[in-house]
């Protein structure tokens, strides 16, 4: 996640879709962008929090039931309860 973010970054100024642009945003929340070389270990942490308590998955999850999209479609039995 920490690699993507910095490749979006790198890509502006296009944009992503509705989901990815949100999921950036919310990473970048935690971690800022690394305009040059320095200690990660913050940073992974912060972002394995986000994977680990679900907190990722599930902001991502409730934008995406608010703007009718479907995540999950062929993969059910990955549903949040």
């Amino acid at each position: 996640m920490l690699t993507a973010c910095q490749a979006i970054e790198f890509r502006k100024p296009l944009r992503s879709s509705v989901l990815l642009q949100f999921a950036h945003t919310h990473v970048r929340e935690q971690v800022s962008f690394s305009g040059e070389d320095r200690i990660f270990t913050e940073d992974i942490a912060a972002v394995a929090d986000m994977i680990s308590d679900f907190s990722f998955v599930q902001r991502l999850a409730d934008l995406s039931h608010t703007r009718g999209m479907e995540l999950n479609r062929g993969f059910q039995e990955f549903l949040l309860e």
